[in-house]
């Protein structure tokens, strides 16, 4: 995070959580409101035909949340590419699990090797348990 001039403020992301059913009644104090308060705003309700004067005003006074309507607009006006943009989230997300897996996977399976070669050396299987975090059942089926 950084200031206005560049310098540095901390080296971490902040996250906010917004709840948006929470923002209620918000729409009557848009000139007032914050700018969390205007995006939350956009978040609960830019797909409802309802607020469209709402969304519109808003767009209006706020150039990110003009370029959000419009990268929601476009996506929503093609079904076709809202739909390749829903199996490139899939496809990402399957991705993000396998990896996840695979070093789950690793892990253990460097622990199972830890443990095995420790009960080699004459460890005890509560001492192997204690240096891998394996239970000492897993270890006992080892022997």
């Amino acid at each position: 995070m950084r200031t206005k001039d560049g310098r540095e403020l901390a080296n971490a992301l902040n996250i906010i959580f917004v709840e948006l059913p929470k923002a209620k009644g918000l729409e009557d104090s848009l000139e007032t409101n914050t700018a969390l308060e205007n995006w939350a705003i956009f978040l609960k309700d830019a797909d409802n035909p309802k607020k469209a004067d709402v969304i519109r005003k808003l767009t209006d006074k706020e150039a990110g949340l003009m370029n959000a309507q419009k990268s929601l607009s476009s996506i929503s006006a093609n079904r076709d590419l809202w739909i390749a943009q829903y199996h490139q989230e899939l496809h990402e997300r399957d991705r993000i699990s396998g990896l996840e897996a695979a070093h789950n996977n690793g892990v253990r399976d460097g622990k199972i090797q830890s443990a095995k070669n420790a009960l080699s050396m004459g460890l005890s299987p509560a001492q192997v348990s204690k240096i891998t975090g394996l239970s000492e059942e897993e270890i006992r089926k080892l022997q």
